[in-house]
């Protein structure tokens, strides 16, 4: 079925090659063979029967990062990971605040993952964050994190407040937060890299993490969601930076995997600021608001 000849990428596979193409698609249908699992690939998903449908963005990405041999170990990895979570959801009953407390979390979504979701869920189990991204209630079980439902909100019976409260210390009580340092512009700045998928609530309480911001606040930005960029704002060093800084979160976003958002923000006295810019070629256009510009010429 898929053959060394020279194959036809579709859109939703780019970047990879035809060779890297035909590679993962036969770890993918390897896969669902042996388990004897019918299936068939649709726009960028497998779909199964039911119908259940598996978005394979993340794959792709993973699959440009790591070479071909490789490809049929993590793709087994992946699936193995969905249908074992299926089997512990089903020893739980998720209407049953008791059972899933200890697994509320709180994770940011970007609108267009949103989209995919009903929209009075969207109303209820997420609230605006910065820009284009939200905070999700999920719940972050052992191998997998699933988005809340309006209807478990609903049996569970307590404030939306409450749950996004205990979804965020859950968080915070359960992963670590490994900050690093590099230099850009004389000046250093700060990269998260996680292994879990929660870096961006770093940003719930920066104010907590005053080495993080300079005098002015920082520029931020999460392309996933696993990596956290901060560029504390000192001096007029953050205008020759932003160029640079919003390349490498383009290329963080589309590199993934976990690609969240290109967005980039000035963080300042609890608020986020988006800074908007657009990418032609290898040339980035920066549009600061006024209240950007008015913080650099105080510079």
């Amino acid at each position: 079925m898929f053959g060394r000849g020279k194959t036809s990428v579709p859109e939703w596979a780019r970047p990879l090659n035809s060779r890297q193409f035909d590679a993962m698609m036969v770890a993918i249908d390897g896969y669902f063979t042996r388990h004897d699992i019918s299936y068939r690939t649709e726009d960028g998903t497998v779909v199964l029967q039911g119908p259940q449908t598996l978005g394979l963005a993340n794959i792709v990405q993973m699959c440009c990062q790591i070479p071909e041999s490789a490809y049929g170990q993590m793709i087994d990895g992946q699936f193995d990971s969905i249908f074992v979570n299926e089997t512990f959801l089903s020893q739980l009953d998720l209407n049953c605040f008791e059972q899933i407390e200890q697994y509320l979390a709180v994770r940011l979504h970007d609108d267009e993952y949103l989209s995919h979701i009903p929209a009075d869920w969207v109303d209820v189990t997420t609230r605006p964050f910065a820009g284009n991204l939200r905070q999700t209630l999920v719940l972050d079980f052992p191998t997998a994190i699933v988005c809340v439902d309006k209807d478990s909100m609903e049996h569970w019976g307590k404030p939306a407040d409450e749950l996004f409260t205990r979804g965020i210390d859950n968080v915070k009580q359960n992963y670590d937060w490994p900050i690093g340092k590099a230099d850009l512009a004389g000046q250093p700045y700060f990269i998260v890299e996680t292994e879990h998928f929660f870096a961006g609530n770093l940003l719930f309480d920066l104010d907590s993490h005053p080495e993080l911001l300079g005098a002015h606040g920082a520029v931020v930005a999460v392309p996933t969601r696993s990596v956290v960029v901060l560029y504390p704002i000192n001096g007029p060093q953050v205008i020759g930076a932003f160029a640079q800084l919003a390349s490498a979160v383009t290329h963080a976003y589309e590199a993934g995997p976990g690609s969240l958002t290109t967005q980039v923000c000035w963080y300042h006295d609890g608020q986020f600021v988006v800074l908007p810019y657009d990418v032609a070629g290898t040339h980035i256009r920066f549009f600061p608001p006024d209240e950007f510009t008015g913080m650099l010429n105080f510079l």
